[in-house]
């Protein structure tokens, strides 16, 4: 006998009418496209009945909601992790889709910043390496001579800044109104031309900038070129709170009054130190004054740099010690600018 099956409001309501048990098996519902249009069709079973397709958010409603064009929108948090809810064909990584793709940013790290740093400054010194045949001939540390000392001095190996020659400063202005880069042409490192005491001074600033507290002297030294002794490095240094003296006096050694290099210790010993901490140097390198005769640390007591030249700008004063009759100026570099 022939009989409507009605699907019930709720499982547990009986039905309106007696219902066979050959009319409930297979229990096949209406094709997925007239309940949730733009749903594929599923492909055919074993037994070549359509199985059951069920949309999104379709097994996670209540049963006593009636079924709609739209299902109800059910937070994911309510879904139990084992509710069965099919999902939306997704297509083939190759196929084109018309929603734009936007990837997923990567942060990038400390570490990555450094890869990709180090990787452009390598690919940029390959590229420049290989674009130039010929290598550089300028030279990557100071070129320096060792000056002129007398028989009383014992020079020490460990040290040889002490006996360096340094390099007249190429700038110079004979007048007033004449350009300092004129006679040697070098290029104009900015601010504005000082006058130094005399052409062989090593201590006065060649160029400022600044006004008052402001005020900024560049190094003589620094920005000469390598070749010539200096750094190739324009260091601009505060004048009023002391940093450009600093810089010259305990850096490089030179004298204010003078302006010139201070005299080197006569000799050097090493005095040991019993008392001495566990950090501490169990020995000490000291030297000798040529002008007071005390013998000076030339280290501390903790395996960090010592400043040599801070009891010479003490002591010294104008004293300097007796060069070779024959070569007078033997703290300067004998080049074209000396000449």
């Amino acid at each position: 006998m022939d009989h409507d099956i009605f699907l019930c409001a709720s499982p547990l309501s009986p039905p309106a009418y007696p219902v066979c048990a050959d009319a409930i098996s297979p229990l096949v519902f209406p094709p997925p496209d007239d309940l949730f249009p733009g749903t594929p069709p599923a492909p055919p079973g074993p037994s070549g009945v359509s199985p059951v397709v069920r949309a999104p958010n379709l097994w996670i409603a209540s049963p006593l909601t009636p079924l709609t064009d739209t299902p109800p929108r059910i937070k994911r948090k309510y879904i139990a992790a084992n509710a069965p809810v099919a999902h939306a064909a997704i297509p083939a990584p190759d196929a084109p889709t018309d929603a734009p793709q936007h990837p997923q940013k990567k942060r990038r790290t400390l570490r990555s910043r450094l890869a990709i740093s180090t990787t452009a400054s390598s690919s940029s010194s390959s590229s420049s390496s290989s674009a130039s045949s010929q290598p550089s001939s300028s030279p990557t540390t100071p070129v320096y001579t060792t000056r002129a000392l007398p028989p009383s001095v014992s020079p020490h190996p460990a040290f040889p800044l002490l006996y360096r020659r340094f390099p007249l400063s190429s700038y110079y202005a004979p007048t007033p109104d004449a350009d300092p880069t004129t006679l040697f042409n070098p290029s104009h490192p900015g601010g504005s031309y000082n006058p130094p005491r005399s052409p062989i001074d090593l201590y006065t600033p060649r160029f400022t900038r600044g006004k008052g507290p402001a005020k900024q002297g560049l190094c003589p030294v620094c920005v000469e070129p390598r070749a010539r002794g200096g750094e190739s490095t324009r260091v601009w240094l505060a004048m009023k709170f002391s940093a450009f003296n600093y810089h010259l006096q305990y850096y490089h050694g030179i004298s204010a009054p003078t302006g010139r290099p201070f005299a080197p210790p006569l000799a050097f010993r090493v005095t040991p130190r019993p008392g001495a901490a566990r950090n501490e140097r169990t020995e000490m390198k000291e030297a000798m004054c040529h002008r007071c005769e005390k013998w000076i640390a030339v280290e501390g007591v903790k395996d960090v740099e010592a400043k040599v030249w801070k009891h010479a700008a003490l002591c010294h004063g104008a004293s300097e010690l007796d060069n070779d009759p024959g070569d007078p100026d033997g703290v300067y570099e004998h080049d074209a600018v000396y000449a």
